[in-house]
């Protein structure tokens, strides 16, 4: 009786893409290419290395898959080489952009605006920042805070959605903030949600409106349809309650209060709520239908 043949696997399967993904990176700082030529050639090696798949030409889609993640890590480091020349971090850390000064910052909504209980907070792409009437092209994302309109109306207001383009002065600031020993610093905390800077709006009066780059996009939908259940939540409960529901159900914090956020941080449930509170609204659907199901 003849026996299959036993499959060798790779201990390591992902080891060589990882070396080769370096690989790019470590040629791209070596020896400049030009980036079209490295996503052709990046694209006609992954071709190559679908065909000889369908093939079971193994040998040579592992020297192609090889080849493909080494462009691809030369084509993302000639990004970041690219991106970091006017990106915001970096011109702020080198001194060519004030910090804690008044600037001009032009720049779209990123992402739906963040509504507390006395301020609003967005998220702005900017591509332009003017200093003495001279304008700098730049990239990068700023947290911005605002103080909260004070009507619905003024809420719903152009600028305060989703893709709106702007145009306000504010201060930039990428200032480390005192923090308990073994805490990462604040400038840490920016970086890794890919945020280049903060500042501080006094007035959205003085918010120069653009125009809407996103107006009848699906996400812009979705985070129409989310600011009106948000509504919905602080019409419907009490400011405490509505807090935690606007966490959990939409991602919401800046509606806590603090007694609420000291209950979940004492019993050690607080990431629940800036984590993974979507989560717990999936499980309290389910729970839900299923109570439906039994109860009807």
């Amino acid at each position: 009786m003849s026996t299959a043949p036993h499959q060798q696997f790779s201990p390591h399967p992902l080891l060589p893409i990882a070396i080769a993904f370096a690989a790019g990176i470590v040629l791209i700082h070596l020896r400049p290419l030009n980036e079209t030529t490295i996503l052709v050639t990046g694209t006609g090696a992954t071709i190559a290395c679908l065909v000889a798949v369908r093939f079971n030409r193994c040998g040579i889609a592992t020297v192609m898959l090889i080849t493909a993640f080494s462009l691809a890590g030369a084509t993302y480091a000639a990004n970041e080489q690219h991106v970091s020349a006017s990106r915001l971090n970096s011109l702020i850390q080198s001194g060519r952009l004030p910090v804690n000064e008044a600037v001009i910052v032009t720049g779209t909504v990123a992402a739906a605006p963040e509504f507390g209980p006395e301020s609003v907070y967005l998220s702005l792409a900017v591509d332009s920042v003017s200093i003495n009437d001279h304008e700098t092209p730049v990239t990068g994302l700023v947290s911005l805070m605002a103080p909260l309109p004070t009507s619905s109306q003024e809420s719903d207001a152009p600028v305060l959605q989703y893709g709106a383009r702007l145009r306000l002065q504010t201060e930039l600031s990428r200032n480390d903030h005192f923090r308990d020993p073994g805490v990462s610093g604040f400038v840490e905390y920016l970086d890794r949600q890919g945020i280049d800077a903060t500042g501080r709006i006094k007035t959205l009066n003085g918010v120069r409106f653009l125009g809407n780059t996103m107006a009848w996009s699906p996400q812009a939908w979705l985070y129409r349809w989310r600011r009106t259940i948000e509504q919905k939540i602080n019409a419907t409960f009490n400011r405490e309650t509505g807090g935690v529901l606007n966490a959990a159900i939409l991602g919401n914090r800046y509606g806590l209060s603090r007694n609420s956020a000291e209950r979940f941080r004492e019993g050690g449930t607080f990431h629940v709520l800036v984590i993974s509170g979507l989560h717990i609204s999936f499980i309290g659907g389910v729970v839900l239908l299923f109570a439906k199901r039994l109860t009807a």
